[in-house]
C-alpha cells in the first residue's frame, strides 16, 4: 500500500472475509445459503504473505479466484476493520 506521498505502509498481517463470487458457486445454489471464505495470515512471520491487492490473481490457492471483490472485508489481528481491497489497493484492480 502507498500513501498519497508514495510512501509505503508497513505491512500487517490481515484477514480477508469474503463471499464466494458467482463463477465458484453451483447454479443451484440459493443467495441467502452462499459460503463465505476466510483468508487467514501466515501464522509465522518469517513465512512471508502476500499483498490483499494481488490475492485474487496469485493462484495462491484454489479458493484465491473465488473472492468476490463486492463482498470482501479486510480485517486486522486484533479485529480492526481496515475496509474493502477495492478501497485499500485502487491502482490494482480489485
Amino acid at each position: 500500500l502507498l500513501d498519497t506521498v508514495g510512501c509505503a505502509a508497513r505491512a500487517r498481517p490481515a484477514y480477508l472475509y469474503s463471499g464466494l463470487a458467482a463463477p465458484c458457486l453451483p447454479e443451484e445454489t440459493q443467495p441467502e445459503s452462499r459460503t463465505r471464505l476466510l483468508f487467514v495470515p501466515a501464522f509465522n512471520e518469517f513465512a512471508g504473505g502476500i499483498d490483499i491487492g494481488r490475492l485474487r490473481g496469485s493462484g495462491l490457492g484454489p479458493l484465491s479466484r473465488c473472492i468476490d471483490e463486492k463482498t470482501a472485508e479486510v480485517f486486522l489481528a486484533d479485529g480492526t476493520y481496515v475496509g474493502s481491497p477495492a478501497t485499500l489497493c485502487p491502482g490494482d484492480g480489485g
